[in-house]
């Protein structure tokens, strides 16, 4: 029952180092509505690994209320700022 946390820590590890020396990380968000009616939003991370085009999602997670205005900006950069990656967000 500890593999799948191990193999969790081992691949946030592994990703935040790329991150870490990555000059710099152009982040993509989704916003969607499942068939349920109900809404996620997804981040991926785009960077070069040694002259590698590479991408990774960060989170996929519920998304609660409108998909526009101030929900739609301020959910995302919380979203990003608890996962403590090594690089800010401007």
């Amino acid at each position: 029952t500890t593999l799948i946390p191990k193999r969790d820590k081992a691949i946030t590890s592994n990703l935040t180092a790329k991150l870490g020396v990555a000059k710099s990380v152009c982040l993509t968000l989704d916003l969607w509505t499942s068939r349920q009616t109900k809404g996620f939003l997804g981040i991926t991370a785009h960077f070069l690994d040694e002259w590698r085009m590479s991408s990774a999602m960060l989170s996929r997670q519920r998304f609660r209320g409108s998909h526009t205005g101030k929900q739609s900006h301020i959910t995302p950069l919380v979203a990003i700022r608890s996962m403590n990656f090594p690089f800010s967000v401007h």
